[in-house]
């Protein structure tokens, strides 16, 4: 898949049990890991926080110092931003993530998948989260 497993291990598994120091010690040892694909399917840790559903991790990962604005429009292999797993939340919280993301880069809500679909498509298709809409 074009990714270091074994390197990116401890901060797949980080982002995904919600551990932000874990994960916060990581980037900042090395801040090209924002920017990698650190899991199966190209996924960034971007990815990995909104597919885990780990809304405050994808938050933090947005605000940190390192992050720009572009990894936020980054696609996966299946053609899904971020912003696209955020839509789909089923919280409350994924309302406060997807603020974030918008904030951060305002084109991020214009970005669409493989079939052309944007994130507000996949949040009204998926009725979870009305707040998103």
């Amino acid at each position: 898949e074009g990714f270091n497993h074994s390197y990116y291990q401890s901060l797949h598994l980080a982002i995904l049990k919600g551990d932000w120091k874990s994960t916060k010690d990581f980037l900042d040892n090395d801040p090209s890991a924002l920017t990698a694909k650190v899991a199966v399917l190209g996924r960034t840790a971007l990815h990995v926080a909104a597919v885990g559903a780990q809304w405050k991790i994808v938050e933090k990962l947005v605000q940190h110092q390192h992050m720009s604005a572009f990894v936020l429009t980054e696609m996966d292999s299946m053609g899904r931003s971020c912003l696209h797993y955020v839509a789909m939340g089923r919280s409350v919280y994924a309302a406060d993530a997807a603020k974030a993301l918008v904030a951060k880069n305002p084109s991020v809500t214009q970005v669409t998948d493989f079939k052309g679909f944007t994130p507000l498509i996949y949040s009204i298709a998926s009725k979870r989260c009305k707040e998103l809409v």
